[in-house]
């Protein structure tokens, strides 16, 4: 039975069993793709749930369809991108408040650092969305050969072809994938080599607890939310889960022997560190104090250490931690590519790392750096995340590293939350109260992933006075639904409160009052008589995330408040936008047409890079975005011009394009600066710590501005901005360079 006769029987018949095996075919390639995608395997979960649900809601217009990877594929890219979006927001917001300078993680910093390998390391990045711009026949083979790993024999009985015509379809597939990997990235492998990994590292197999989740959740969810996809009353689909709990149980036990059986050994390599620590066994408690002892890998860390080449990673790794060109990427972007090629030899790059984070003479943005190599490091050696947790845990503890207190918290919510990481977060701030509240999106991260130990640990604080309550409150909004009215008053006394005053705080108010919903309506009154407060006459952002809140939690007020009627409107006419978007029969025109609301604006241009060359009606649209008011989203806008026109270069750079080349133009800098007269230095200091966004004739300015200052920095400038973007070479020659 194929994937549209299975959804149609789901549909039809609300057969369990169908919809079982629709996730037992597509699962791993979903999870993989999304870890690959967010770099967060709690994430990925999450947007896993949200493929799945989103098929169900679409299963009206995919019956005809006999294979829905494609459909899959494509719409994991898009939850995925959609869950970064939010990070960034809520990222810049819990900024804002703790260090009043806005940082925000674009999606490229936000991907995990890849396997060692250094194949795999290039390729991973550059192979969702290049997979995307293949004809949908050449897609559907590589998903179903590499993705799904069915046999040739199998693939042919689908497509009713022969086995030999499936091989030869598949080679063809596999080298159009790879020749638009080579105009992405030249050094790309060779076919063979390709074949390889994606056999061996596109889609390992995604944990047993994921499948179980999305079998529990997804139909319930869609239940709930009135989508059911058949005629069937709802009371009947809200009283299937105990059906769906028995097809789990079976599901998961196949899975699990099939995986044990038919994968091969080497497909471990290719999962990220975080899925491979998910199938492990329970993991040794953690540690809170500091761990200053000897090294169970002493002896393999010293024999490290005599190597030239590790000795001179380690030293490159240092003057990253050190150097004082301003890099707002979180973690920092050539950090994340010295860690990933140190990641053989963890050990002397921990300790590179620890010994920065305790330096308390060190420079506080090293510190920060250092915080997040640990990060880093344990996505290439998961054996020494413990270390890594306790050192950030013992930070939290630390009075004296205030300024620290909120990237430790962060970090930890990056590595995941595991029972040891809650209870020892706990321990921490117990220990060291004033750093409660840098931890509020810890907590709300652990609730949804460890929401047992989470709730065990913070249920007594609803019993504590100030932050406390304030911080569990926020946290157990997202688990704990019987505490609804209490819950939503403690939010609302927090956000009143004049420990509540900060951004970060008033977010986390406003963004658990949101979870709750319609539950905590009572507070509708309340939140509203707040806009009339002067402080927040003030804030046009947090006028609109009272309204957004208002909208979310009592709806009915649109009539009274003219600002929810219009949020209320937007989001219909955004939600009508995305419905066509997301139609199998969507095309440029409807992308196109979603440029034009600031809700769906992003994901969008985001579509239409991933379609390429043949978006390019697509053009004189996004240049129009780009040159409008729509500034959160422009970064996207310039992203799909240079995707659908790679020819050109990119209509705009941003500090996180530019900085490897500012990088080493700060290198070459400290070479020839005690030559360079006063006021050119001047220049240079401010040049490279204020290199922002850029368009290419500014890069032009700039670098014939370096020519007169001194002849070697405008070399190394010009040859780290083309290294960029090869195709700056004709505007900078046009600029007389």
């Amino acid at each position: 039975m194929n994937d549209g006769e299975l959804l149609k029987r789901y549909t039809e018949e609300q057969a369990d069993p169908a919809f079982a095996e629709l996730v037992a075919r597509h699962v791993d390639m979903v999870y993989a793709t999304a870890c690959r995608r967010v770099g967060d395997p709690h994430a990925a979960e999450d947007v896993s749930q949200a493929v799945f649900c989103l098929l169900l809601r679409k299963a009206g217009g995919l019956l005809a369809m006999p294979d829905l990877g494609g459909w899959l594929h494509r719409t994991t890219c898009w939850k995925a991108a959609e869950y970064l979006r939010s990070e960034r927001r809520r990222r810049f917001h819990e900024q804002v408040g703790a260090h009043e300078n806005a940082y925000s993680q674009t999606p490229a910093a936000a991907h995990p650092a890849q396997s060692m390998d250094d194949p795999w390391s290039e390729l991973a990045p550059l192979l969702d969305t290049t997979l995307d711009q293949l004809e949908a026949s050449d897609r559907q083979l590589i998903l179903l050969r590499f993705y799904r790993r069915l046999p040739l024999k199998e693939i042919g009985s689908l497509l009713e072809i022969r086995e030999d015509a499936a091989r030869m379809r598949v080679q063809r597939a596999l080298e159009r994938l790879r020749q638009k990997l080579v105009a992405v990235f030249p050094g790309v492998v060779g076919m063979a080599t390709l074949a390889e990994l994606l056999e061996t590292r596109a889609a390992g197999p995604a944990p047993a607890e994921v499948v179980s989740r999305i079998l529990l959740k997804v139909p319930a969810t869609v239940a709930q939310r009135g989508m059911v996809p058949s005629r069937a009353p709802l009371s009947v689909a809200r009283g299937r889960q105990s059906a769906v709990t028995l097809a789990v149980a079976g599901l998961v036990a196949v899975s699990v022997t099939v995986g044990v059986l038919s994968r091969p050994a080497s497909s471990t390599a290719g999962r990220t560190p975080e899925v491979i620590a998910a199938t492990r066994g329970p993991a040794v408690p953690n540690v809170l104090p500091r761990v200053n002892g000897q090294r169970s890998a002493a002896a393999s860390s010293a024999a490290a250490l005599e190597a030239p080449e590790v000795t001179e990673k380690l030293e490159q790794l240092r003057r990253i931690l050190y150097s004082t060109v301003l890099d707002t990427a979180d973690p920092p972007n050539d950090l994340r590519e010295c860690l990933r090629e140190l990641g053989r030899h963890p050990e002397p790059a921990f300790e590179v790392l620890a010994a920065t984070l305790r330096d308390a003479t060190a420079p506080a943005v090293a510190r920060h750096r250092a915080a997040w190599g640990f990060w880093l490091l344990t996505q290439q050696a998961p054996e020494i995340r413990e270390r890594a947790e306790a050192e950030l845990l013992a930070v939290l503890q630390s009075p004296e590293a205030e300024t620290l207190w909120l990237e430790a918290a962060t970090v930890l919510r990056h590595i995941g939350a595991r029972a040891d990481t809650v209870t020892g977060m706990a321990a921490a701030l117990a220990a060291n109260p004033p750093a409660l509240t840098t931890s509020l999106m810890f907590w709300e991260s652990a609730a949804r992933t460890v929401p047992q130990a989470t709730a065990t640990e913070l249920r007594p604080w609803l019993e504590r006075e100030g932050p406390y309550r304030f911080v569990a409150a926020s946290a157990l909004a997202w688990v704990d639904s019987e505490r609804s009215a209490a819950l939503a008053a403690i939010l609302i006394e927090g956000f009143e409160h004049p420990f509540g005053s900060s951004t970060a705080l008033q977010q986390a108010a406003l963004s658990g009052l949101r979870k709750l919903g319609p539950l905590a309506t009572e507070q509708g009154p309340r939140l509203r008589q707040m806009l009339n407060q002067p402080e927040l006459v003030r804030s046009t952002w947090l006028r609109e995330e009272i309204f957004e809140t208002l909208a979310s939690i009592a709806p009915q007020l649109r009539s009274e408040i003219p600002e929810v009627e219009q949020l209320l409107h937007q989001r219909e006419v955004e939600s009508a936008l995305q419905a066509a978007m997301e139609a199998p029969s969507a095309g440029v025109p409807e992308l196109v047409a979603g440029l034009a609301s600031p809700g769906t604006s992003w994901r969008a241009a985001l579509q239409l890079g991933e379609l390429g060359p043949s978006a390019a009606a697509a053009l004189p649209a996004l240049r129009e975005a780009l040159a409008g008011s729509d500034e959160r989203a422009r970064s996207y806008f310039a992203d799909a011009i240079k995707a659908i026109d790679p020819a050109s270069p990119k209509p705009r750079y941003e500090r996180d394009d530019l900085i490897a080349a500012v990088r080493g133009l700060a290198d070459e800098w400290d070479q020839v600066r005690s030559g360079v007269p006063p006021v050119d230095a001047a220049w240079m200091e401010e040049f490279l710590q204020r290199t922002e966004v850029s368009v290419p004739t500014d890069l032009v300015v700039q670098s014939r501005r370096l020519q007169e200052i001194h002849p070697r920095l405008h070399e190394v400038w010009l040859a780290g901005l083309l290294k960029l973007d090869p195709a700056l070479k004709e505007v900078l020659k046009g600029g007389g360079n």
